[in-house]
C-alpha cells in the first residue's frame, strides 16, 4: 500500500505556509525558520505534495504554488548526496516511491500554473531518479498520451517527457511557434537525458507555459 500523508502534519505544513506568506517580518522568518526545520522530519515531502495536489478549492491557490516552491527545494537540499545542495537527511527510499507515484497526477490540474509548478517539480526529481530509480515515469507518459484521459495531462506530460527524453530528433532545432503533436512512437524507446543534459530542464520553463499546443522545442 502507498504510503499517504498524516493529516496532522498537512494541517501542520498549511498554518506554516500560510505564515510564510505572513507581512510581519518575525512571523515570515519564523515560519521559515520551522519549514526548513520540517524537512528534516519524515513525511515532510508527502504532506506538500497533498497540499500542491489539493484540487477544488480546498486550499488557496497561492499555497499550493508555495508548496511546490518548496518540495522542489526539498529535492534539492534531501533527495540525495549527488546534489551539490544536499543537507540531509535524505527523504526515505518509501516516502520517495510515494512521492514519484502521486505527483503525476497534478499534471492534470484545472489550474495552468499548479500544472506549471507539478511539471517542474517533477522535472526536479527526474534529473536524479529517471530512468533508473523512476523506470515508470516515461512508460506513464506514453501511455497518457495514448489514452487521452485528459486533455491537460497529456499536454503537460508531454512537455515534461519532451524536456527529459532525447528523441530521434535531437539535434535539430525547433523555432517558437511550431506545433508538434505528442506520438506515442516519439517516446518509446528514448533515453532519458535528464541526468546528461541538465541544461534541458530549462526548457521545461518554455514548454510548459504554452497551452494551446505551441512548443519551443531546444536541442
Amino acid at each position: 500500500m502507498t504510503a499517504q500523508a498524516n493529516t496532522a502534519q498537512v494541517h501542520h505544513l498549511l498554518s506554516l505556509l500560510d505564515a510564510s506568506l505572513s507581512p510581519d517580518a518575525g512571523t515570515r522568518q519564523a515560519a521559515e525558520a520551522a519549514l526548513d526545520q520540517a524537512a528534516a522530519a519524515p513525511g515532510f515531502g508527502l504532506a506538500l505534495v497533498a497540499v500542491l495536489l489539493a484540487a477544488g478549492g480546498e486550499v488557496p491557490l497561492g499555497l499550493r504554488q508555495l508548496a511546490a516552491t518548496v518540495l522542489k527545494k526539498l529535492v534539492r537540499e534531501h533527495w540525495t548526496e549527488e546534489s551539490p545542495h544536499y543537507k540531509g537527511p535524505p527523504v526515505a527510499a518509501e516516502e520517495k516511491e510515494a512521492i514519484k507515484e502521486q505527483l503525476p497526477a497534478g499534471l492534470g490540474d484545472e489550474s495552468s500554473k499548479v500544472r506549471t509548478a507539478v511539471a517542474m517539480a517533477v522535472a526536479g526529481i527526474a534529473k536524479w531518479d529517471c530512468p533508473q530509480a523512476w523506470p515508470g515515469l516515461i512508460p506513464g507518459l506514453v501511455q497518457a498520451i495514448t489514452a487521452k484521459k485528459n486533455a491537460n495531462l497529456g499536454e503537460q506530460m508531454w512537455g515534461c517527457g519532451n524536456t527529459h527524453v532525447s528523441s530521434p530528433w535531437d539535434g535539430m532545432c525547433r523555432a517558437a511557434g511550431q506545433r508538434r503533436q505528442p506520438t506515442p512512437n516519439r517516446l518509446a524507446g528514448s533515453k532519458c537525458a535528464a541526468c546528461r543534459r541538465p541544461a534541458s530542464l530549462h526548457a521545461l520553463l518554455s514548454l510548459v507555459h504554452f497551452g494551446s499546443g505551441i512548443r519551443v522545442l531546444k536541442c
